[in-house]
């Protein structure tokens, strides 16, 4: 049978106690510094949200317990929760899509200066004023413009302070005052 060996004092005793390794000078080292990419996440599957009305209790896919409270958001991917999140932080992270077309504040302001004011303010008035802009009719006859001629309407009416509308019943008065000249 062998017999551990026995560490011994700064006197040369022994202890009774086996050796320790000997303590060494640890020096620390620095992390290698790796170049650093942009990356973002590959297209998924969309996302769900939901408002909570009342508390309730989640286990997310990591499994972790998280306990939601009402006004807080649950994010879901197909149907499973796996993120619980105060509204500011909702906002920050998640873009919220509705059905149909969800245009942001600038954008918005954009449209209402290429197609009138009161275009904007609801679905059918914007349909509308598209409608008016991208096909001009004389009687029955209709004047379809290509998007090329579109944008070069929208920078006229921008050079001279217009709106689309606007510019393009400007022209279509010349046209009138170049043909009808004597009506």
């Amino acid at each position: 049978m062998e017999t551990k060996p026995e560490s011994t004092s700064t006197t040369g005793t022994p202890t009774g106690r086996p050796p320790q390794a000997p303590k060494l000078n640890v020096v620390e080292r620095k992390t290698k510094q790796y170049p650093h990419i942009q990356v973002r996440p590959k297209v998924q599957d969309s996302l769900t949200a939901y408002q909570l009305t009342e508390s309730e209790a989640f286990t997310l896919p990591s499994g972790m317990g998280r306990h939601g409270f009402p006004g807080e958001w649950v994010v879901c991917r197909h149907g499973v929760p796996f993120d619980v999140l105060p509204e500011q932080s909702f906002q920050l992270l998640y873009e919220p899509q509705v059905a149909g077309l969800l245009i942001p504040a600038d954008q918005t302001a954009a449209l209402v200066d290429i197609l009138g004011l009161g275009a904007c303010q609801s679905p059918k008035f914007l349909l509308d004023a598209v409608k008016r802009l991208a096909d001009l009719k004389i009687g029955d006859v209709s004047i379809q413009f290509t998007p090329g001629q579109l944008e070069e309407l929208a920078r006229k009416a921008e050079k001279n302070g217009h709106s689309v509308q606007a510019e393009v019943e400007r022209i279509v008065a010349h046209l009138s005052s170049e043909v009808f000249w004597n009506a």
